[in-house]
């Protein structure tokens, strides 16, 4: 295993401990082909929202460009929603059908906070993508070389990490890289949970899991499935 890939698989089992299990996932299905040297890693992620993750690596010169893509199976969602955390725009972009969800993306503190530490590392974050695939614009997908009409999902996840090549081997550097992973995971869930709330607030007494997607009275505290506790 290169230094890059075990970078990325000390962050997730940071925070998915004992919940990988390695599977091909069809990544051609979901990633357009480049002329550079890519591979391919997927993982199946048991009892969180994500449940699973396709990684493309891809070698470019003195960098290593990390693509991540989240596939959540099990979302409800009729809402149309899209958050765009870039380091070009250096700010939160965020599209939505209610004006309220969209503030309260803009000004979550751990969406925030996490956002500021993606920073932390130079040249490391690209950007990252959260929502709906209908919502997302065509030309940013094929920009990323995403297919983004392939997608089996409702919600789903992409990130788009850079890794210095001649750094990666530096202990200080791979600490660094490991605590951006953890809070770029971070700003991922706490967005999917802010979207699971938005859709729940738009269908009336009945609510669903955030993270099994059962219907649920909306005053459940706890899912009798899955366990999960509602925000």
């Amino acid at each position: 295993m290169d230094t890059p890939t075990n970078i990325i698989f000390r962050s997730l089992s940071a925070i998915y401990s004992g919940t990988i299990s390695g599977d091909n996932l069809h990544p051609h299905l979901y990633f357009s082909e480049t002329n550079k040297t890519s591979s391919y890693y997927g993982f199946r992620l048991h009892e969180v929202i994500p449940t699973r993750l396709i990684i493309r690596f891809i070698v470019e010169g003195k960098k290593t460009i990390v693509d991540m893509l989240w596939l959540v199976d099990d979302a409800i969602s009729k809402s149309q929603c899209h958050a765009h955390f870039s380091i070009k725009s250096k700010e939160i972009h965020v599209e939505g059908e209610v004006k309220e969800y969209v503030s309260t993306v803009k000004n979550d503190a751990t969406i925030t906070a996490c956002y500021q530490d993606l920073l932390t590392l130079p040249d490391f974050f690209d950007q990252v993508i959260v929502g709906t695939p209908n919502k997302t614009p065509s030309k940013l997908a094929s920009e990323l070389r995403i297919n983004i009409e392939n997608l089996p999902t409702k919600l789903y996840a992409f990130s788009r990490t850079v890794l210095n090549t001649k750094e990666v081997n530096d202990e200080h550097y791979q600490d660094v890289a490991i605590d951006s992973y953890l809070a770029m995971i971070d700003l991922v869930h706490r967005s999917f949970e802010l979207m699971s709330q938005h859709s729940q607030k738009n269908n009336g007494d009945l609510v669903f899991c955030v993270r099994c997607g059962e219907k649920l009275p909306s005053s459940s505290v706890y899912c009798p499935i899955c366990g999960s506790k509602q925000t």
